[in-house]
Formats: C-alpha cells, structure tokens, sequence
C-alpha cells in the first residue's frame, strides 16, 4: 500500500507516505534522544 503511494505519480497519493515516513524518523530519533538523554543522566549519577 505504501509502496503504490510512493510510486504512483498521483502526487495526492505521495504526499501522505512521505508524511508518514517523517513521522516514523521522527518517533524514532525522539525515542533515540530519550534512551540516549537517560544513559547520560546514570553515567552521571556514578
């Protein structure tokens, strides 16, 4: 389904997959800032 958004040349289909793949990097690196802000805080602590 998403690989049909991406490659349709329907620009209303691609919009909408590029949004989502966005959203996806951004949960990521938030998840990635959050794992990574919690080590450097325990590091801290010792």
């Amino acid at each position: 389904m998403m690989l049909k958004g991406i490659t349709g040349a329907d620009s209303s289909h691609y919009l909408p997959s590029l949004y989502a793949l966005f959203a996806n990097i951004q949960h990521y690196f938030k998840t990635y800032c959050l794992v990574v802000g919690m080590y450097a805080v325990e590091t801290k602590r010792k």
